[in-house]
């Protein structure tokens, strides 16, 4: 993820979306945004926001997670 000075300055929050095929052969698409606290100019905290019912649901579908996690 690549952030600028001016995007932190001016408090607006990074958006990401995270694309991936899983270990278990299903295709992974979510979007996070990303909180940044500052502190004397420098990253102090970040929390991070996801839908995790959607995540959820591509990662496991239908299947019960411990027969997807080992």
């Amino acid at each position: 993820m690549k952030c600028s000075w001016w995007l932190l300055r001016c408090r607006l929050p990074p958006e990401q979306t995270q694309k991936a095929t899983l270990s278990n052969g299903r295709y992974y698409e979510n979007s996070y945004v990303f909180i940044l606290e500052m502190r004397e100019d420098k990253v102090c905290r970040i929390r991070e926001y996801m839908d995790t019912l959607m995540g959820y649901q591509m990662v496991f579908a239908d299947d019960h997670p411990g027969k997807i996690v080992r």
